[in-house]
């Protein structure tokens, strides 16, 4: 109400912009809990975009607003990215290209930087869904750089260290799609790729050894665990064997506890779901325990995610129940718009 009025101050429009943006998190923000509310989330921060701009018509040095726009095309692109990853493709290079004009002197803040670093993180992970892998490597390696500099400045930092960690967790996957053939990927190299992606899941979960040494959160806890089964079935594929099985298996029941657990979010038990349904040996899966957490999952975004249909879909094919797989992988591909070129 206050932004509407004709006379009101860029403080106001500011206040309007954040509520907004607060709003759309709570509706639908990326990697966290949410309402799953996809839709609703885009527009609130569509909402936030247009106050920002308005506020920086009317005075053109408010880094507040800067920020601000930054803020929210990587938040719509963070949104887009499971759903039309072009799109957001698009919304993080905006975010980029506005960054790089910022004044010099708040380009040299660390909270610049983690802002630039998280930007770059996203552009690989989209850009490797989408095939362009050299893009994807270039991208996520500044980035990681970024992260090994700010951990590098306080080793205390638990922050900092859970961003390296995620970071290094973002190449793993996209050497794993560079790696895939179902994705094209090129079969001269998936040996290399393999390696590649074995030695960031490596350093990923050392990280995360040190991390909840400090701060023994339960989302760090699934993750570490998640990465030490992943890490187990690269092996697999690059020596015919699982040099970790031991790792692996203390890894899956700490897993098992928190999958159990009634409160449990929808990113842990996808976590778990994908763990328990691609360790290595296999005596040491559990097709039904990964259905029951990937259908949890799923029934966290409220049926509206496509990624947790998708893993939902293989959990069910992984347990031998095919048709309810195709059906699954029909409802998740409804929910993504018509393929572009």
């Amino acid at each position: 109400t206050l932004a509407a009025t004709k006379d009101a101050s860029s403080t106001e429009i500011l206040d309007a912009a954040m509520a907004n943006g607060t709003l759309g998190d709570e509706l639908g923000q990326s990697g966290t809990a949410s309402l799953s509310d996809a839709p609703g989330a885009i527009a609130a921060y569509r909402r936030t975009l247009a106050l920002d701009q308005r506020a920086l018509q009317m005075d053109s040095s408010l880094a507040r607003a800067r920020r601000g726009l930054l803020i929210s095309h990587m938040k719509i692109g963070s949104v887009e990215k499971d759903i039309d990853p072009v799109t957001a493709l698009q919304e993080f290079q905006t975010a980029l290209e506005a960054s790089a004009n910022l004044p010099a002197k708040e380009q040299s803040g660390m909270s610049w930087l983690r802002l630039r670093a998280a930007l770059l993180r996203k552009q690989g992970i989209v850009s490797s869904a989408l095939g362009y892998d050299a893009q994807a490597f270039a991208s996520l390696a500044e980035a990681e750089k970024i992260y090994r500099d700010l951990a590098a400045k306080d080793t205390n930092d638990s922050r900092a260290e859970f961003d390296l960690a995620i970071l290094l967790q973002d190449e793993a996957d996209a050497y794993a799609n560079a790696a895939d053939p179902a994705l094209g990927g090129d079969p001269a190299r998936r040996h290399e790729f393999l390696k590649q992606e074995e030695n960031k899941l490596v350093e990923a979960v050392a990280v995360f050894n040190r991390i909840s040494s400090l701060k023994p959160e339960e989302e760090w806890v699934a993750t570490q665990g998640y990465l030490q089964v992943r890490a187990g079935s690269v092996e697999k594929s690059l020596f015919g064997h699982s040099r970790s099985e031991a790792l692996t298996r203390k890894a899956l029941a700490r897993l098992k506890s928190l999958g159990q657990e009634p409160q449990a979010s929808g990113m842990i038990l996808s976590q778990i779901a994908l763990a328990y349904r691609v360790a290595e040996p296999e005596t040491l899966r559990d097709p039904a325990f990964a259905v029951q957490c990937a259908r949890r999952a799923a029934e966290a975004a409220a049926g509206k995610s496509p990624t947790r249909q998708f893993e939902l879909a293989k959990a069910y094919h992984a347990a031998g129940q095919i048709e309810k797989s195709r059906a699954t992988a029909r409802e998740g591909l409804a929910l993504l718009p018509a393929p572009q070129p």
